[in-house]
C-alpha cells in the first residue's frame, strides 16, 4: 500500500466510515512505516489535546500567550522539541498541517474558541465599600464590581446632601466586619435624606450581611419630656460611626439621632454584631458633625460631636469616652430630660459668641464642621447664622486637652466685619486682641459649673475611679 495521505489518515483517526479492507490496509501500513506511524501519533495527539482543552474551559488562555510559546516550525531538518502546553501543541499542529486544518474546520474552530475564552474567575463577594446613589444603596467589592443593590427612595443620594456627608459618605453608609469573621457587613442610616414625611426608615439603623440579606435593624423610638415640654416619637438618625473605639476587640456603632422638627438629640451606641443598644446620651440641641480620635494617648478613641446647645444658646462640643455613653449633657432645668441621670461626658465645651452675633437674627451660634488635622489638633468651624445659606464663620483649633490654641476667621467673616465697621454697626477691629478674647472665651463643664480653664467633667473622672471599665 502506498503512503495514505493526511486526509485519509485523519478520517481513520476520527472513526469515519471506510471500506474494511482500506482500514485493514492502513493498520498494516502503520505497523511497517515509521514516518506514517509518527504522523498518526501526532494527529491523534492533536485531537486528544483539543478534547482536553474543551474540558478545561475555566483556564485563562489567550491566543497570544499560546502562540508566543510555540517554537518556530522548520519543515526541513531536525524537528524541534514538542511544546509542553496543550494550547501550544494545538497551534503548532495547525501550523505544520494546514491541509488537515482546512478539512478539520470544526475541530480547529473549537480549539481556537477555547483558546480565546478568558478564565472564569470567581468574583470577590466581600463588600469593600457602598454608595448611596440615584435612590439606590449599592455595594461593591474591592475591585469596584457591584455585588448587590437595594432601592431606598427619593433623595437617597449622598452627593446631593449638604453638611459633611458629601466629604464623608461613611457617616451615612459604610462597610465593616461587625463580628470578626473576616467578611464585611454593610451599615446604613437614612435620616439624613430629604425623605417625604412618613418614611419609616429615617429612624432606623440597618445592618446587611455580605450577601445583602438583613442581619439586624435598630429603630429608635422614644417618648421624652424635657422640663415641662414633651416631645413626640419622631426621630431621624443623621450621622453614624462604626469601629472598635474602646479597643476591646468588638465593633460598636455610634449614631446621632435628631428629634424633628425640634431640638433634642441623642447619641446612641449599639453592639455592631447584634444591634443591641448599649449606651444612650442626651443633648439639648442638634449635633451636626462627628469624628473619633484618641486625643490624649490613653488607648481609647474619644467620640467628638460638634453642634449647638439650646439650653445655653451657644455652639457646643461634646467629647465622650465610648465606655461611658450615658446620661445627659449640661443643661438648665427646662432642658433636663425626665428620668435620665447626669451625664458622664469627658468634656463639654461652650463657644463664645463674636460681635457679629449681635447682628444675627438667630439666637445662637453653631458649630457645623469638625475635622482632625495632621498635626494632632482638632479643627472646629463655628459661626453666626443669618439664614440657612448665609453664615460668617471662624476656625478654632484644640489640643489633646481640648484647650483652644488658636482662632482664625475665614475670609467671609473678615469682609463682613469690615463692612459692618464701615457702616458703624460694629466697633471692634479684627486684630490679635480680638482673636485672643475669643480664644479665652470658651467655657468647660467641670461637673458642677462652667469654668474657663480646660477641664474634664469630674463625674466622668469619678466613674473611672469607682468602677472598672471594659
Amino acid at each position: 500500500m502506498n503512503h495514505p495521505d493526511e486526509k485519509i489518515l485523519e478520517l481513520y483517526i476520527l472513526g469515519a466510515k471506510q471500506d474494511p479492507d482500506q482500514r485493514s490496509a492502513i493498520e498494516t501500513h502503520l505497523k511497517g512505516c515509521d514516518g506514517c506511524s509518527a504522523l498518526f501519533r501526532e494527529m491523534k495527539q492533536y485531537y486528544g489535546d483539543v478534547a482536553v482543552l474543551q474540558e478545561q474551559k475555566d483556564r485563562a488562555l489567550t491566543l497570544r500567550s499560546m502562540i508566543v510559546s510555540v517554537p518556530p516550525f522548520v519543515r526541513a531538518g531536525v524537528l524541534h522539541e514538542t511544546p509542553k502546553t496543550l494550547p501550544a501543541r494545538v497551534v503548532l499542529f495547525v501550523m505544520k498541517h494546514p491541509a488537515i486544518a482546512s478539512i478539520s474546520l470544526f475541530a480547529m474552530a473549537l480549539g481556537m474558541v477555547l483558546l480565546m475564552v478568558p478564565r472564569s474567575v470567581e468574583k470577590d463577594a466581600n463588600p469593600s465599600y457602598a454608595r448611596a446613589k440615584n435612590e439606590f444603596l449599592i455595594v461593591y467589592n474591592k475591585n469596584g464590581e457591584e455585588l448587590w443593590r437595594k432601592h431606598v427612595g427619593v433623595a437617597y443620594d449622598v452627593e446631593k446632601f449638604l453638611y459633611q456627608l458629601s466629604q464623608n459618605p461613611e457617616r451615612a453608609l459604610t462597610t465593616v466586619d461587625v463580628d470578626g469573621d473576616g467578611k464585611n457587613e454593610v451599615l446604613a442610616i437614612f435620616g439624613w435624606t430629604e425623605f417625604p414625611p412618613g418614611i419609616s426608615l429615617k429612624n432606623t439603623i440597618m445592618c446587611y450581611n455580605a450577601d445583602g440579606t438583613e442581619r439586624w435593624r435598630y429603630e429608635f423610638h422614644r417618648q421624652m419630656t424635657f422640663g415641662k415640654k414633651s416631645f413626640s416619637d419622631d426621630y431621624k438618625v443623621v450621622l453614624m460611626m462604626a469601629g472598635d473605639f474602646d479597643r476591646d476587640g468588638k465593633c460598636e456603632v455610634v449614631a446621632a439621632v435628631w428629634h424633628t422638627p425640634s431640638w433634642p438629640c441623642a447619641i446612641i451606641r449599639l453592639d455592631a454584631a447584634t444591634g443591641a443598644l448599649t449606651g444612650e446620651f442626651w443633648h439639648a440641641g442638634w449635633l451636626h458633625s462627628v469624628d473619633h480620635k484618641d486625643i490624649d494617648g490613653d488607648g481609647v478613641e474619644e467620640l467628638l460631636f460638634a453642634g449647638e446647645n439650646n439650653a445655653f444658646n451657644l455652639a457646643s462640643i461634646v467629647v465622650l469616652d465610648p465606655r461611658t455613653i450615658e446620661g445627659y449633657a449640661p443643661a438648665t432645668n427646662e432642658y433636663i430630660p425626665e428620668g435620665v441621670k447626669t451625664g458622664r461626658d469627658k468634656y463639654f465645651l461652650l463657644f463664645p459668641r463674636s460681635d457679629v452675633g449681635t447682628l444675627a437674627p438667630h439666637p445662637r451660634n453653631v458649630a457645623t464642621e469638625l475635622n482632625l488635622k495632621s498635626d494632632g489638633s482638632t479643627e472646629v468651624n463655628f459661626g453666626e447664622r443669618f439664614s440657612n445659606s448665609e453664615s460668617y464663620n471662624l476656625y478654632t483649633y484644640f489640643d489633646g486637652s481640648m484647650k483652644c490654641i488658636r482662632v482664625i476667621p475665614n475670609d467671609d467673616f473678615i469682609l463682613f466685619h469690615r463692612r459692618m465697621e464701615a457702616e458703624g454697626k460694629l466697633s471692634k477691629k479684627i486684630d490679635d486682641k480680638y482673636l485672643e478674647e475669643l480664644r479665652q472665651g470658651f467655657q468647660y463643664w467641670n461637673g458642677e459649673k462652667f469654668v474657663h480653664e480646660p477641664t474634664m467633667n469630674k463625674r466622668y473622672l469619678e466613674t473611672l475611679e469607682n468602677q472598672p471599665l471594659p
